[in-house]
């Protein structure tokens, strides 16, 4: 919320404690100084945990998941820590932020109930759209925050497309053809004009009548550049691994273990499935 940082005197935060402090600073009764996925929900593991994982210097997995030595390290100091900043973060949240989703924290963004939260790009359609938002000319983007030292990272979503390895070979050209039209310049740019979809060329990014409709483009186009992918998310097993994550930490979110305990179950039962799968021993 461009208004609320500028009437406190804020920039978007760089930092994980300048994110908390200007939490802390924009909090009140009216408006929650942050909120973020706190649901048992895919995003809570992918988006928010995650994020702040990965720019406190933590790497999830070691090893090579094709091998037998793919460990995870969920219970390392940085995924404690990461568990903890959202924990930390529960006084300037919405009341009932554990019950939070993708849908309810659109819903409060846009009706001027959250002062700040790291998302998916998106959510910019509804929020942008004045129709839709109560803060469509308020609301101003940037780069997720970081430790000192530590790259600003987003994490690199996105849907796949591609033609079978067993199609119809007969087919297979006009397939291509679809495919090539599919991801041409100019669909691309109708669709994210018109549905707002994440941009996937760079010609889009930086399309002038886009940015002037769409300002959080070139701050999108930054994130993209380096972004991460979730290593997990390569394997059969990664929506397995995700819902046992999720259970865990909303349940420490809830108040019903700390973070330490949450990150040792999470580590244990991951290494249980990762074993079964053939891919640790």
């Amino acid at each position: 919320r461009k208004d609320l940082f500028d009437a406190a005197g804020l920039q978007p935060a760089k930092t994980w404690d300048e994110f908390k402090a200007a939490a802390a600073k924009l909090h009140s009764e009216e408006v929650a100084g942050c909120s973020f996925i706190g649901a048992n929900d895919f995003s809570l593991a992918t988006v928010d945990w995650y994020t702040r994982f990965i720019t406190i210097g933590g790497k999830l997995m070691s090893g090579d998941p094709n091998g037998k030595d793919f460990r995870p390290n969920v219970d390392s100091p940085e995924g404690v820590r990461a568990l903890q900043m959202l924990i930390d973060l529960l006084p300037y949240a919405p009341k009932n932020v554990t019950q939070y989703g993708f849908a309810e924290n659109v819903d409060g963004f846009s009706t001027g109930k959250i002062a700040q939260m790291i998302f998916w790009a998106t959510i910019a359609g509804p929020i942008l759209d004045p129709e839709d938002s109560l803060v469509a000319d308020k609301t101003g983007t940037a780069s997720v925050p970081a430790d000192p030292g530590q790259t600003p990272r987003a994490i690199q979503g996105g849907w796949g497309i591609g033609i079978p390895k067993n199609s119809d070979p007969a087919k297979k050209a006009a397939a291509w053809r679809a495919l090539t039209w599919i991801t041409s310049k100019e669909m691309n740019r109708y669709s994210v004009e018109k549905y707002q979809i994440d941009a996937n060329r760079v010609s889009t990014f930086k399309d002038p009548d886009l940015v002037a409709q769409f300002p959080y483009l070139p701050v999108a186009l930054q994130a993209a550049e380096t972004a991460e992918t979730i290593p997990t998310s390569l394997i059969d097993e990664f929506f397995q691994l995700n819902d046992v994550m999720n259970v865990e930490f909303n349940k420490a979110l809830i108040g019903g273990q700390d973070a330490k305990t949450a990150c040792a179950n999470v580590q244990q039962q991951w290494e249980g499935i990762l074993r079964k799968a053939g891919r640790l021993i």
